[in-house]
This record gives structure tokens, sequence and C-alpha cells, in this order.
């Protein structure tokens, strides 16, 4: 590429982001006046009893609820699946698509509940300490059920594909089911954690920019807005030294 190409392109480029800089200016400094004014108003006071009643109730009923609600789809799915490999002959292709499907769902609803009941747990540590010990126990009893449930999604993916290795309960799984993968699913398995690259490379954006109005305007303090900015210097860093050791590893 010339450098005619080069500077035509930035030339191109240029105004778009002095727009959307300025437009995000724009944007910013009337989000900050309201916030000012909002956070010297009964406003902040109200939004955060709602909060706190929020978090009082769902600190006891959360992790049972989002077992109930994430575990019971997840465990249909799974034995529909199973029941489709049941009747699969081993060759039909369309057959073994729609059982990976199924199966990546039930993955999909048992990784989505651990954040959630780690959550619900901090909020009773914060709201209420007097039932600790059974929240706890709900805590552990959800993450089992979860745990075993991926295992079972994994042991029938590897019945489908006996050169698949790896148990969840081992703490190398990630390492040996990615060494167990042939070309075509690394590269599918690469470019799935590039778009959830980019698409944490935006939360973290918007999640400071929430995080920071919260703070001026229900006086949050700046922890958590340091560290989702944190967590994202961590990943920004750990994606560039990869790629740069990728690069020495090709040359």
């Amino acid at each position: 590429m010339n450098s005619d190409t080069i500077k035509k392109d930035n030339k191109k480029a240029l105004p778009k982001l002095l727009v959307t800089v300025l437009i995000c200016m724009i944007v910013g400094g009337f989000m900050g006046f309201f916030s000012g004014v909002f956070s010297k108003s009964i406003l902040s006071d109200a939004v955060m009893s709602v909060v706190d009643n929020a978090l009082h109730v769902l600190s006891l009923w959360g992790i049972p609820a989002a077992t109930v609600i994430l575990l019971v789809p997840a465990v249909f799915v799974y034995h529909k699946a199973k029941k489709l490999y049941a009747a699969w002959d081993g060759e039909d292709e369309n057959a073994a698509d729609r059982i990976e499907y199924l199966l990546d769902f039930g993955i999909l609803f048992s990784v989505v509940l651990m954040p959630l009941i780690l959550f619900f747990m901090s909020a009773c540590l914060a709201y209420r300490n007097e039932v600790l010990v059974i929240t706890a126990c709900a805590l552990m009893a959800s993450a089992a059920c979860a745990a075993v449930l991926q295992q079972k999604i994994v042991d029938l993916t590897r019945k489908m594909n006996p050169e698949k290795r790896g148990s969840v309960y081992d703490r190398n799984f990630q390492k040996q089911w990615i060494d167990s993968c042939d070309e075509a699913e690394r590269k599918q398995i690469g470019e799935a954690a590039y778009k959830s690259y980019l698409a944490t490379n935006v939360a973290c954006i918007l999640l400071w920019v929430a995080l920071f109005f919260a703070y001026l305007m229900f006086d949050t303090g700046l922890l958590a807005a340091f560290v989702v900015l944190l967590l994202w210097g961590i990943m920004q860093v750990t994606y560039v030294l990869s790629c740069i050791k990728q690069s020495r590893r090709k040359q």
C-alpha cells in the first residue's frame, strides 16, 4: 500500500472521528450538568432506596431463582440433545449440527449462571448477613449443579467427537480441549474470541461512563470505575502481548 492511499484513508476517517468526539463531548457535558443537578435533589435518594430494597429481596432469593430460570432450560435442551443423539445414525450431518446447537445453548445457560449467583452472594454479604451461611450453601449447590451439567454436555460432545479430550473437573480442561480441536475449530474459536474482545472493549467504555456518572449522582465511589478500567487495561495488554508472541512464533 503506497503513502497516497494511506493518507487518503486517514483523511477520510479523521473528520468522522472528530465529529464523534465532538458529539461525545456535548453529550457528556449535558449529562455531567444534569447529574450534578440531580445529585443535589431527592432523586438520588429515591433511586438508592429502590435499589436497596430490590437488593435486599434479591440477596435472599436471587440464587435459587437464577438457578431455576437458567438451569431448567439448560437441562431441557441437554435431554433433547441426548434423545437426538440416541437416534443419530452417526452420519447425518444436519442431525449432528442440531445436537451441537442444543448443547451450545446448554453451555450458554450454565455459564451465565455463575456471575449472577456470585453477585447475589455479594448482595447477601451487604444486605443479609444473618442468612449468609444459607446463601453460601445455596451458591455451592447451584455451582455444583452447573458443573455437573457442563460435564454431561462435554461427555455427550466427546461421544459425538471421539478425538476430543478433557474433563470439566480438570483445571487444565480448556487447554486440553483446544489442543484436541482441529484447525477449522481453532479458527472458529479465534474468531469468537476476537468478537468477544471487541464487545468487551465497548462494554468497558460504556460501564466506565455509567459508573462515572453514578459516582457524580449517587456518590458511589470510584473503586468500581477503577476496577473496570483495570480489567480493560489487562485485556488490552494481554491481547497485544499475545499478538506479539504469535508473531514471533511464526517468525
